[in-house]
């Protein structure tokens, strides 16, 4: 299913930025979606690039970097 593929991709996403970036989960996932409204692109489609690209993650994802 569609919805359910795209949860999974977004979670692997999640762990992959979370271990990368040694951030929480929930931090993870705000650096995901800063990241794809920076980009001007979808949360899922920016995961996928992540899942696929994890030795090279997308550069959006470093610009994205909470500044707290």
């Amino acid at each position: 299913h569609g919805a359910l593929r795209a949860r999974a991709t977004l979670a692997q996403a999640v762990g992959v930025v979370a271990a990368r970036f040694a951030l929480d989960p929930d931090a993870a996932l705000r650096r995901l979606r800063r990241a794809a409204v920076l980009g001007d692109v979808g949360l899922v489609a920016l995961a996928t690039a992540v899942v696929a690209r994890e030795g090279a993650l997308p550069a959006l994802l470093d610009v994205a970097a909470d500044e707290r």
